[in-house]
């Protein structure tokens, strides 16, 4: 239960819109009335939705389901997004966060503060634009 005196706001947006309605729209949502806990997840997608159902592992493997949600594909990967923002902040003012997945992650993605950025190279004329490299960032349930 909350205290009287304080106010919990999710201070994020996490607002999925079209790209003419990229104008930024402050939104507050409070903080519910109880909680879940949860230590696992698991995450489907269709070509028009993400789902993700979070469930509670016991030490002796029983697994408690206690909710699911469903979101567009635009949505989740802006839900994506505030996550690692708000992961990297916990670590900075925390420490790291001890799950090797993540910390592997981090190396495999992020520049290293002493690599310079190069800039992209030119075209060479008379040949087609080659594509970009994709980053590909798949996670895997460990059961």
């Amino acid at each position: 239960m909350p205290e009287e005196n304080s106010e919990h706001r999710i201070e994020d947006q996490v607002e999925a819109s079209e790209p003419e309605e990229a104008e930024e729209k402050k939104i507050e949502i409070e903080f519910p009335e109880s909680f879940i806990y949860t230590n696992v997840a698991s995450v489907s997608f269709s070509q028009l939705d993400c789902r993700i159902v979070f469930a509670e592992v016991l030490p002796n493997g029983r697994t408690f389901t206690k909710a699911g949600i469903v979101m567009p594909p635009e949505h989740a990967a802006a839900l994506a997004l505030v996550l690692i923002n708000h992961v990297r902040t916990y670590e900075k003012r925390f420490g790291q966060i001890r799950l090797q997945h993540w910390q592997d992650m981090k190396r495999k993605y992020e520049p290293k503060p002493s690599e310079p950025k190069l800039p992209p190279e030119a075209p060479k004329e008379n040949s087609p634009e080659e594509k970009k490299p994709v980053r590909k960032i798949t996670f895997r349930d460990d059961e």
